[in-house]
This record gives C-alpha cells, sequence and structure tokens, in this order.
C-alpha cells in the first residue's frame, strides 16, 4: 500500500511538472540579474490558456520575473526558435490593454521599458508546437558620465625603425623579397617563379589605447599569378589573440581577435613605438612594370578610446546580447581610423584614398549612396556608378576629390532614378595623373512599392494594412516600422501582428481623435490618417 501511495504522488509530481508554467496560477520564475538562460524550451504539454481574443490556438507558456528599484530595461534573447511564435510582454498576467505582440521565428533580441519595482510576465503563444531557447536580463542602474577621449595619438612611425626602409619618405615601411630587402623602384626576379615577399608596417602611439585591428592588401592580377598569404593564421604581434585572413576580389583582409573578446586590435601600450606588423604572401611575379607590382596596403584601428557622454547602464545582458548595456563600448567602432600606403607607388605617389566606408540603401523609391574616406592623396574625382547586372556599368553621379587630405571626409549621392528591382553600386576614383581603382560592388533591391491599404476607418480600436506585396513577408522584413502620431505631435510605438498576410494592431486603449500613421520600411515611407472612435 504504502508502494502504491509513493507510486501515486510521483505520478501527480509529474502532472504537475508537464503543467508548469501553462498560466499565471503557476507562471516559471526567472531572475533577471543574474541573467537566466533556458535551452530547449517547448510548448508540449501545456494548455490553451491565453487571455482573448488575443489567444492563437495552441500550447502557451508564460515566465514571470521581478524588477529591481533603478531598472528601465528588461531584455529578452531568443534563438534556435523552431516555428513561428508570439511574445507578449505584460504587467498583468490575466489581461491585456491590446493584442501587441513581437513575432519570432528564428531568433530576436527584444527590449522592453519598464518603470518602478514591478512583476512582469512574458507569454509564448504559439499554433503548434515549437522548441526554442531563451534567456533573460535586465538594466539595473544608469549613470551620466563624460568619458575623455583617450585614443591618442596613433600614426604611422616616422622615425628609422625599419632598416632599411622602402623608401625615405616612407619609413614605416619595409618590403622584403626571399629574405632581401627591397627598396623602391621594387625589382622583383626571376620572373614567373615562385617567391615570398613580406611587407612590414610600423605604427606608433605614445599617448593613447587606440591600435591596429585590420590591415587590408590590394594586390594587381596583372602583376602578380599567385598572391596568397603565408601564413593564413598567426598570433598577434603584441596583444593575445590571432590574425586571420580572408579573400574579397583582390583584396586579402587581416583581422585580429582578441583573446578577451572585447574587440581591442593588436596592442597593449607598451610598446608604443616602433611597433612593427609584418604579413608575408606567397607570390608569383609575372612582371616589373610599377603599375602592375603595385600593392595598396591599409590599416584600421579598433577605435578604442573614443569619448563619450551620455548613460552608462549596470546591469546583466543575457545570451546573443553583445551590449545590451549600451555606454563607451558600443560606440567605439564609430572612433576608427585608416591609414593607406601602398609598395611600387607607379607614380611617386602613395595610396590615392583609403576607403572607410561604401554603401548604397533604398530610401522611399530612390538610393542614397554614401561614401567615406580616411586619407585622400592627389585625388581627382569620384564617379559613381551603376549597373542592372553587374557586368555593364554607366556613370551615375561625378564627385570632386578633396585632392590631398588626412581627416575623414564624407561624400554622398542619391540616386531618383535607379533600375527596377535590384541595382548594383560601385566607387571609381580618378587621381590627377588619369590613375583609376574601384570599390567593391553593393546590392541594392528595390521592392514593388504599392501604396498601402489601410482600414476599417473610421475604426473602433482595430486597424488593419493590408495589399502591398513588401508587407507579405513581415517575418523577414526586419526593417519594417510603424509609428503613430496624434495632431498634438507626440509618438506612440505601437506593437502589430502578421495574420493572414495582412498586419494588424489595436489602438482601442488610445483616445478617441485623428492619429497619423507612418509605415516605413528601410526607408519607404507612406502617412495615413486614422480616426479613432471609440
Amino acid at each position: 500500500m504504502k508502494k502504491f501511495f509513493t507510486s501515486a504522488a510521483l505520478f501527480v509530481a509529474c502532472i504537475i511538472q508537464a503543467l508548469a508554467q501553462q498560466n499565471c496560477s503557476n507562471p516559471l520564475p526567472v531572475t533577471l540579474c543574474p541573467a537566466t538562460v533556458l535551452n530547449g524550451q517547448t510548448n508540449a504539454g501545456m494548455l490553451n490558456d491565453f487571455v482573448n481574443p488575443c489567444n492563437l490556438s495552441g500550447e502557451d507558456l508564460v515566465y514571470s520575473f521581478t524588477t529591481a528599484p533603478g531598472t528601465t530595461n528588461i531584455y529578452i534573447c531568443y534563438a534556435a526558435v523552431s516555428a513561428t511564435m508570439r511574445a507578449y510582454f505584460t504587467s498583468n498576467c490575466n489581461a491585456t490593454v491590446s493584442c501587441g505582440f513581437n513575432v519570432i521565428n528564428t531568433s530576436a533580441t527584444l527590449t522592453y521599458t519598464v518603470t518602478g519595482n514591478t512583476t512582469y510576465f512574458l507569454w509564448i503563444d504559439a499554433g503548434g508546437p515549437v522548441t526554442y531557447n531563451i534567456s533573460f536580463g535586465n538594466d539595473t542602474t544608469s549613470t551620466f558620465v563624460n568619458i575623455p577621449n583617450t585614443q591618442g595619438n596613433l600614426g604611422f612611425e616616422n622615425t628609422v625603425c625599419a632598416v632599411p626602409p622602402f623608401k625615405a619618405s616612407k619609413p614605416f615601411l619595409q618590403v622584403s623579397y626571399n629574405g632581401s630587402f627591397k627598396t623602391d623602384p621594387m625589382t622583383l626576379s626571376p620572373l614567373n617563379v615562385p617567391g615570398t615577399l613580406c611587407i612590414a608596417t610600423h605604427f606608433r602611439n605614445t599617448t593613447g589605447i587606440e591600435g591596429i585591428k585590420r590591415f587590408e592588401f590590394y594586390y594587381n592580377v596583372l602583376g602578380y599569378s599567385n598572391f596568397t598569404p603565408s601564413p593564413m593564421s598567426f598570433p598577434g604581434f603584441y596583444n593575445a589573440g590571432t590574425w586571420n585572413a580572408s579573400w574579397v576580389g583582390n583584396k586579402w583582409v587581416f583581422i585580429f581577435t582578441d583573446l578577451a573578446g572585447s574587440g581591442k586590435g593588436d596592442f597593449t601600450g607598451a610598446p608604443n613605438i616602433c611597433l612593427r606588423y609584418e604579413f608575408c604572401f606567397n607570390i608569383t611575379p609575372i612582371s616589373n612594370d610599377p603599375v602592375k607590382t603595385l600593392v595598396l596596403d591599409s590599416a584600421f584601428s579598433d577605435g578604442f578610446g573614443l569619448g563619450f557622454t551620455g548613460i552608462v547602464r549596470s546591469g546583466c545582458c543575457p545570451g546573443c546580447f553583445t551590449n545590451c548595456l549600451g555606454g563607451p563600448g558600443a560606440f567605439a567602432s564609430a572612433g576608427a581610423h585608416g591609414f593607406g600606403t601602398s609598395v611600387g607607388d607607379p607614380a611617386g605617389n602613395g595610396l590615392p584614398i583609403v576607403l572607410l566606408q561604401f554603401s548604397a540603401k533604398p530610401k522611399h523609391k530612390t538610393v542614397e549612396v554614401n561614401w567615406i574616406t580616411a586619407s585622400e592623396f592627389n585625388n581627382d574625382y569620384f564617379t559613381i556608378e551603376k549597373s542592372q547586372d553587374g557586368n555593364e556599368w554607366i556613370t551615375a553621379h561625378e564627385a570632386n576629390g578633396a585632392g590631398n587630405s588626412t581627416t575623414p571626409i564624407s561624400y554622398s549621392y542619391t540616386d531618383l532614378d535607379p533600375f527596377p528591382r535590384t541595382s548594383y553600386y560601385r566607387l571609381k576614383q580618378t587621381d590627377f595623373d588619369g590613375t583609376t581603382t574601384y570599390s567593391d560592388p553593393a546590392s541594392v533591391n528595390l521592392k514593388n512599392i504599392v501604396q498601402p491599404i489601410v482600414f476599417p476607418n473610421p475604426t473602433q480600436g482595430e486597424v488593419v494594412v493590408s495589399g502591398i506585396d513588401l508587407l507579405s513577408d513581415i517575418e523577414s522584413v526586419p526593417d519594417l516600422k510603424f509609428r503613430l502620431s496624434n495632431l498634438m505631435g507626440n509618438t506612440f510605438t505601437i506593437p502589430y501582428s502578421q495574420i493572414n498576410g495582412d498586419i494588424q494592431f489595436d489602438i482601442s486603449s488610445f483616445a478617441k481623435g485623428i492619429y497619423l500613421l507612418e509605415v516605413d520600411q528601410d526607408g519607404m515611407i507612406s502617412h495615413h490618417r486614422i480616426v479613432l472612435q471609440n
């Protein structure tokens, strides 16, 4: 008999375990700081208990968590989601003000703003079986800080560290071929025989912490039949970490990854002069024409030490959030610097430009092209070229260069007449002597733009946006945004859902009146007047 009761107790315990976190009477409590990480979560065996009329037919789960005083944001990270599900965030487990939720089908990082010392709930609602990993975190305090710039004077080393230097005007550059040092003009012999070319660039930073993180080497296929790194991966010269090579077009890119995972470059502050970064390549020279054997050598910094004034939060970042708390670490890349030189100097000049960024993005029915140079040398002008297939190019725009500059310069151009669907853009740079270089191309896909249909209007609270291909697959369009504003200029962020290809949201909790709805997808914006009657 005793054995029977023991078995019955175990059976009841298993039932309770299976129905855990099924509704508001038994949510699964999680901590926010330290962060909670839950892998292999599933709705299998749960009940269909979420609040109507927002509920999908299927098993539901609910988590609960309590914020501490000083909390402003809760961070939730989703990964390995096996099927589409909805996530509802609410302060009232048994009721919702509106059916606002986030649709998640692969992975997501979501931030929810909160106030006070309050318990909150997260409902997971799905129409069928789903598994996923989820983690929770939050900020705990916020502090205003004013951090001075400590990047320092990172730059080429102009004292004689490289003996002999490649060129008197470039004491920071040293080149060797098969163990013998080369000077400008460079001769590689015998031709058509494999050899090893090593390029060493020297830097210094005597007053700050900014270091070198990336090198790029562009070579001409008319001068080399083979140009491959040797080795492809090797330890840092100064900082603990690894340099790894990757190939893009006729360019080899080396990126340093520090062992601590902080994003820091290959620099520790000591030594701070004559910092030598050497990269070697297995090559087969096929020409000694200086134009053809030219190698463009560009270096880029980690941007560390950039000054910061603003709010810094403390707390716990969950799972796939890399820096949910923001602050100085989140803005390091904005302070990165670029440095350029060349091996060969066919016209007696250095690298014409060091390109920090080249991008093309859709904006309404146009395309915005932007580029930033870190430095320019004898740069006459730029040409924006565009193509419909990536093979045949036409001139879209020309812009004057700066001639000579050692500070970052931003350029932009708006293409008012892009090709239907896909357009390709590239940047052509022309030197004063007519020498040209090209950037890697950027592609833009302009989807069919159809005016949305918004109904019913007037409305009692429910609003549907329908009738355009752009919105038919909301889960694959992460940049879709809706913004609602009243006639006083106050704006509201409105959660939305996708049902049968339409976008739906509920504004019944808002005060009656006239509202303006803005639909924004990658800068393609439309406006709609909505009358709310309730």
